[in-house]
């Protein structure tokens, strides 16, 4: 029986966390498909030609307004609101993933 092959280096940790991620289908970019779709289900019909998702990383949510105005009333009056609702939304998911937002950003656009 063969042994197994030896590194002679160790391999970094982010990039043993991204063959994992890649090798159970869990990256990055199915992560931020999962918190796009969870956002465009919760939001308002009166804010979603209004409101775009940016990017999501490191827990955050980055959405593009197209009025500063809007940008303020959101983030001003709205943001714990969607973030509980988006929150709530990615639990109910039926996903293999384990996503979770813990900021809003809102940029105008």
């Amino acid at each position: 029986m063969r042994e197994p092959l030896r590194r002679s280096e160790p391999i970094p940790l982010a990039d043993f966390v991204t063959r994992a991620f890649q090798r159970h289908g869990w990256s990055s970019a199915a992560a931020e498909r999962e918190v796009v779709e969870a956002w465009n289900s919760i939001l308002p019909p009166e804010w979603r030609a209004h409101c775009r998702p940016l990017r999501f990383r490191g827990g955050r949510l980055t959405v593009a307004v197209d009025s500063a105005t809007l940008m303020e009333e959101l983030r001003s009056f709205h943001a714990a609101s969607l973030l509980r609702l988006l929150q709530e939304a990615l639990r109910l998911r039926a996903s293999r993933l384990s996503v979770q937002v813990r900021r809003l950003d809102f940029r105008v656009a």
